[in-house]
């Protein structure tokens, strides 16, 4: 008797697919946990000890500014003094905490003013700004005796309004250095805007030439008309950009116009 051995069924792409890698691939592999490539954290210098920590920092930055600041490193001087009683007056007091954070700020951005080579213009006003906040500061030192770490209760509010109103005046100076700055910055433009003019300062009519040769004005009531007429021309914005003066040598053309640049300096309206 013969038999035929019955056909092997086709597996297929697919199933030779999985016979040849399925086993393999299954086998080897093991999961591994994935690492992330970086990982978040809370910022932990958010708390009351880092907030006095940071003020400490800022004030030691400020002493070292004495150049610059004579009376806001005296300021600072007599706050570091005293500072282990500041700090622990503010125990479980929010306000001083809140305070205690803008100064910082504030303290930190007057340091790009302390750095720089040339000091900002010290108006009057930014000079008194200081001298108060040194006078607030020597008010909070008067009611910590040398050697005590802390303030008596009865001084403790007064010790916030002056540490209020520190807090006040470093946000006024803050404003008025900037001013200041952008003053600065400002004149220095229009002073490289007129020297790129290439001006021959000689010919100023007021220049130390006028007086060598005796430059003088116009007699009072005299030449009425033709200082009406640059009156009116500098007045107007829509005439000439040039007044033409035409005249034989000798007829006080230059007279007129060093009256007529008198005239405009007394109304701040000379370049």
């Amino acid at each position: 008797m013969s038999y035929t051995r019955s056909p092997k069924p086709k597996k297929g792409f697919r199933g030779w697919i999985r016979e040849t890698f399925g086993r393999s691939s299954s086998e080897s592999h093991t999961s591994t946990p994935i690492s992330p490539l970086f990982s978040l954290s809370r910022n932990s210098n958010s708390g009351p000890a880092n907030n006095w920590a940071s003020l400490r920092v800022a004030l030691d930055g400020l002493g070292s500014a004495s150049r610059v600041f004579p009376h806001l490193a005296s300021a600072a001087s007599i706050l570091l003094d005293c500072f282990d009683g500041l700090e622990t007056a503010a125990r479980n007091r929010s306000d001083y905490e809140d305070l205690t954070r803008e100064l910082t700020s504030l303290i930190q951005s007057l340091e790009a003013h302390t750095k720089t080579p040339g000091s900002p213009s010290m108006t009057k006003c930014i000079s008194g700004i200081m001298m108060e906040i040194e006078q607030q500061a020597e008010e909070i030192g008067k009611r910590s005796a040398p050697g005590r770490f802390l303030f008596a209760q009865a001084d403790e509010e007064n010790v916030l309004r002056h540490y209020r109103r520190i807090q006040s005046l470093f946000r006024q100076l803050q404003t008025n250095l900037s001013m200041s700055t952008w003053s600065m910055t400002n004149a220095q433009l229009v002073k490289t805007l007129l020297k790129a003019l290439k001006p021959v300062k000689q010919a100023a009519y007021d220049s130390t030439l006028s007086s060598t040769i005796g430059r003088r004005s116009c007699t009072e009531g005299t030449r009425i008309n033709i200082m009406s007429d640059l009156n009116e021309w500098a007045r107007g914005s829509k005439g000439p950009s040039i007044f033409w003066m035409n005249g034989m040598a000798g007829t006080g053309k230059t007279t007129i116009a060093c009256t007529f640049s008198q005239v405009l300096e007394q109304g701040d309206r000379l370049a």
